[in-house]
């Protein structure tokens, strides 16, 4: 039986009401930007559940990025909410979160081949999941210990010629995590990488190290977690019928971004008959010059299914998308047939129902080409932001750089410290409800008194202060009440007899004494809890002292994240590593001094800045990469054309590509059994960047919604960029 229908949102576009009429089967949605994707797939969800009366947990929406997850989370519990109608057990996750599961709830279940015999059946699947600086640490270490043996130096640095070292070792640990993201996803043993490569004798030694290391420190990176959930569900026909059963419809945001392990485990969940969108947009395939993601899956799922076009977008004046079409134009007429095909041809066209697109009126391009250095076009464009948000205070800019050795790369010629002293507001990912600094040492503070709460004298002030430092409070006069809590009996104030704490000296005003007893109060409540297990514990002193809020539980899990990966570092072998029950308050304190002594502490806002947007009036300065799936207002993308001798970021020509890592795409080819000829690797690789940077520079472009502005420095004579960007420059001319 159907549930109440919910009432379709007004003024669907054509192509939004194509896609509601879906009911099963295989679909494709070639979304361009700002048409929507979000919104639709959040659509058809509620529909799928409201009306045709599917349970939310056999539906499973997959996104690229955490953020993306929330969103989509938020928006379809809110959606559900209002017909009264109950989002739980809905899955809404990222990929590898969603194989993370099946290998934490079923590996353990089942035996399959994971080469560490010494791990009991129960803590196969509890490894740590590395991150990709993580991994190039171990590849770093790696490199030094080959290096370390004269002769395979010597060898080594033959290839050397007229670069710098740093930057040659810096392309060998980039190649070297490249290989070793091909080999997971083709499903070749790390092992074998030596005896397969034998013309790159370091990668064949860092890729057995790394697995080495992976063995001993029983960690996952996250293609494993991609190949280690196929795998299980490959060699478990019970094991897939039951996902099958309990998984009736699969929607995929970001398609163009499957990698090949990816795409045969949607494969095979989905079956040759079950239900599957998949909704991409090729023109923003950015990832594929050093990663596994390739939008050539998503392209033959297009060729062999029904697709319907989703092009309308509302988020750009027409000015931005007759210069986004430019470029698709420009790319279609380029004299290299293969680059011809760098865009799926589909242009971009303005609303035609919903959200109108911004008053032409409103909307600006320009181009600047006079900047003579680096540094002069830094301070002009940032000069140029600050005039745009003095006329329009209301407006979110964004400075969307190449690379982030632009953004903090120089502090005399990168944005960020430049625009630091300019005095404009920059969101920045470490801005959080909770103070990420303050809140860390209030903790260290609290797990500090219970670890010794014979020492209440010495640790409760300290406690008091970060706590009221954390809440914004000034903190209290340390001399008075350390003469106050020496007169006291500390075991009175945090136990006292009858419930009767000590008098008020007079030299404490009321608010300090009454903010100590309350500091005191909690610590009483926390003292019977010291016991628990540390996650419950952390949990237990943020939620007494701050309030539970997701802040504070997404904190909780980084942390015991973060100590389990020093655990495992610093002990692989231990059996206190593999329990957070067994962790000791020393470790978890240890854990928050190391991070409040470094910058790590920043990637711990960053990941509660995820979900969040800027507020009106603040700039952000990221890369284009970075900016992906993201809207600003105004838009300046700097330096786009050449920097040195006829390179640049953004080539047309195959002369204007910055010498690309060759070996790297000759060891691939080999990996793979594909064809090693020299010549033919790098033509395929210099091919592979331009179509790349052409989609960039696209996406680039398309983040603006009213105002956009390019620029490049160049010192030279000549041409200041390549024929494309000059094409485009004078369209903003005209």
């Amino acid at each position: 039986m159907k549930s109440i229908g919910v009432p379709r949102p007004l003024e669907l576009r054509p192509s939004q009401e194509q896609i509601l009429a879906y009911r099963s089967g295989r679909l494709a949605v070639a979304a361009s930007p700002g048409s929507g994707k979000t919104f639709i797939l959040t659509q058809l969800a509620a529909h799928l559940i409201l009306v045709e009366g599917i349970p939310p947990e056999q539906l499973l929406i997959l996104t690229y990025m955490r953020s993306a997850a929330h969103h989509f989370r938020t928006r379809l519990q809110a959606v559900l909410g209002q017909r009264g109608h109950s989002a739980r057990g809905l899955r809404i996750s990222t990929i590898h979160a969603f194989c993370q599961g099946i290998l934490r709830q079923e590996g353990s279940r089942y035996a399959i081949d994971n080469e560490l015999p010494e791990v009991a059946e129960t803590e196969r699947y509890e490894s740590v999941i590395v991150s990709e600086p993580e991994q190039l640490a171990v590849l770093h270490a790696a490199l030094a210990a080959y290096k370390s043996d004269p002769a395979r130096r010597a060898q080594l640095y033959q290839r050397l010629e007229d670069r710098d070292v740093a930057e040659f070792e810096r392309e060998i640990l980039r190649d070297a995590l490249g290989i070793l993201s091909c080999a997971k996803h083709a499903g070749i043993a790390l092992d074998t990488i030596a005896e397969r490569l034998p013309d790159f004798p370091e990668l064949g030694f860092l890729a057995a190290h790394y697995a080495e290391q992976q063995r001993t420190n029983r960690t996952m990176d996250f293609a494993d977690l991609l190949y280690g959930a196929l795998s299980l569900l490959e060699e478990q026909p019970a094991l897939l019928a039951y996902y099958r059963q309990q998984i009736r419809y699969i929607l995929e945001d970001e398609a163009q971004d499957s990698t090949p392990t990816q795409q045969r485990l949607l494969e095979l969940l989905a079956g040759s008959a079950g239900n599957w969108v998949r909704v991409g947009d090729a023109n923003q395939a950015i990832m594929g010059s050093f990663t596994a993601n390739d939008a050539r899956f998503f392209r033959a799922f297009c060729l062999a299914n029904p697709v319907i076009p989703m092009n309308e977008t509302s988020r750009n004046g027409q000015i931005v998308i007759d210069l986004a079409n430019r470029l698709v134009e420009l790319a279609e007429q380029h004299q290299d047939c293969e680059i011809r095909n760098t865009f799926n041809g589909l242009r971009i066209a303005a609303a035609t129902a919903g959200p109108r697109n911004p008053d032409p009126a409103s909307c600006a391009i320009s181009w600047t080409e006079h900047y003579s250095t680096k540094q002069e076009e830094t301070e002009g464009v940032l000069l140029a932001v600050r005039r745009h948000l003095q006329q329009q205070p209301r407006d979110v800019c964004a400075i969307l750089c190449f690379s982030n050795h632009q953004i903090n790369g120089d502090r005399q010629k990168s944005f960020r410290p430049l625009a630091q002293c300019l005095g404009l507001e920059l969101f920045t990912p470490e801005d959080a409800s909770l103070p990420m600094v303050p809140v860390l040492t209030l903790l260290e503070k609290t797990l500090a008194f219970l670890e010794h709460p014979d020492k209440a004298a010495v640790a409760l002030l300290p406690l008091a202060n970060a706590l009221a430092v954390a809440k914004g409070r000034r903190e209290l006069p340390s001399q008075t009440l350390e003469a106050a809590l020496q007169d006291w009996n500390s075991h009175e104030l945090l136990a006292p007899a009858y419930q009767l704490r000590p008098c008020r000296p007079p030299t404490v005003s009321e608010a300090d004494y009454a903010w100590l007893v309350k500091v005191a109060e909690s610590i009483e409540h926390l003292l019977p809890m010291r016991k628990l297990p540390l996650e419950d514990l952390l949990l237990a002193c943020l939620s007494e002292l701050l309030g539970q809020t997701p802040d504070t539980l997404s904190l909780v899990e980084r942390l015991a994240v973060c100590t389990r990966k020093r655990l495992w570092y610093i002990r692989p072998s231990a059996a206190t590593a593999r329990s957070s029950s067994t962790w000791s308050l020393v470790e978890i304190r240890r854990t928050i001094k190391e991070l409040l002594a470094t910058d790590r502490v920043y990637h711990f806002g960053k990941a509660a800045g995820e979900v969040r947007s800027p507020r009106p009036g603040q700039v952000v300065i990221t890369t284009i990469h970075g900016a992906k799936g993201a809207e600003y207002d105004a838009v300046w993308l700097p330096g786009i054309g050449y920097y040195y001798l006829r390179e640049s970021y953004f080539p047309w020509e195959l002369h204007e590509v910055k010498r690309p890592s060759v070996n790297y795409l000759l060891a691939r080819r080999l990996l793979l059994g594909q064809d090693g000829d020299h010549k033919s690797a790098l033509l395929a690789q210099q091919r592979e960047i331009i179509q790349e940077r052409l989609r960039l520079l696209y996406v680039g472009i398309t983040r603006a919604k009213r105002h956009l502005a390019l620029s490049c420095h160049y010192p030279g004579r000549g041409p200041v960029a390549p024929a494309h960007i000059q094409e485009l420059a004078y369209s903003c001319r005209n």
